[in-house]
């Protein structure tokens, strides 16, 4: 089921709404101004946000520009709803990052069309940013937000971490139980993963068995304990038709002095693997 985040303080706009595209099978959550938005969607990240312009605390534009400095909104669809029917106002709202706009009062079988065009492009963003066996995020989508991140890490002085893993002896299991199976393992542990990411974190799958995670926030001393929570989880777990298997991670963390976080956890991996494997190293 799709969600949909209505934000207008008009209440009876908002109970309309909410009815109306629930009876269409959506999921719906309501916030009443600019900032109640923000604070939802750093819990639950809607498909698609119907964002009225005219809010207090934070107008429409200003969400905009908020939601569109977190590349974790990327995939949020955002139809703005305007009083102001003129040339400018449409401008200004699609520049700062809206998607499409509708003016009121409208039709709801028009705003519903426009609904159902976002989430047909919404898909189409997973195509192009999602790994298809897994639906963790692919090398493309990490690759273009890994300079913003980092970027992000510098400007507000915060840590950002990262983990870098692969299946040990996944050849034997391929070899073994035959890659339908390996598929289903690789598909359990992408499972696992998200099940330990929070909404900031970015989780990939880089190729093959292995996977990266990208922990914006996250200290040295945090990445190496969830390091191992994962190294235990997975050694814990019982996999379909496999069984019991373990994964190797290596971990590294961008604090005051530039690194190059990739390498650093490249090289990590490979520690973690020649001394022994299932083990979690930083560098």
């Amino acid at each position: 089921m799709y969600s949909i985040l209505v934000a207008d303080d008009d209440e009876g706009l908002r109970v309309a709404l909410s009815d109306f595209l629930k009876k269409h099978q959506y999921e719906v959550v309501n916030a009443t101004n600019g900032k109640e938005v923000l604070k939802l969607m750093e819990h639950k990240i809607p498909d698609v946000l119907l964002l009225d312009m005219v809010m207090p605390h934070l107008n429409g534009i200003e969400v905009l520009r908020e939601i569109k400095k977190n590349i974790h909104y990327y995939m949020v669809y955002i139809i703005m709803i305007t009083v102001d029917d003129s040339l400018e106002s449409k401008v200004t709202g699609l520049d700062c990052g809206a998607d499409d706009y509708i003016v009121k009062p409208f039709d709801l079988k028009e705003l519903l069309a426009r609904i159902r065009a976002g989430i047909r492009s919404i898909e189409a963003r997973n195509f192009a940013f999602r790994d298809p066996l897994t639906d963790l995020y692919n090398r493309h989508f990490f690759n273009q937000n890994l300079v913003q991140e980092i970027d992000r890490s510098e400007r507000y002085g915060m840590p950002l971490s990262m983990i870098l893993l692969d299946v040990d002896y996944f050849k034997n299991v391929n070899d073994t139980y035959g890659h339908l199976a390996g598929d289903e393992l690789l598909i359990e542990i992408a499972s696992i993963l998200i099940h330990f990411c929070r909404v900031p974190d970015i989780a990939c799958r880089w190729g093959g068995d292995e996977f990266i995670l990208l922990l914006p926030n996250t200290s040295s001393e945090g990445v190496k304990i969830l390091g191992q929570r994962i190294i235990e989880q997975v050694e814990e777990h019982q996999f379909n038709q496999v069984g019991k298997i373990t994964i190797s991670a290596g971990a590294s963390t961008l604090e005051k002095d530039q690194i190059d976080l990739f390498q650093m956890a490249d090289k990590a991996l490979y520690k973690a693997k020649d001394s022994g494997r299932n083990r979690v190293i930083f560098l």
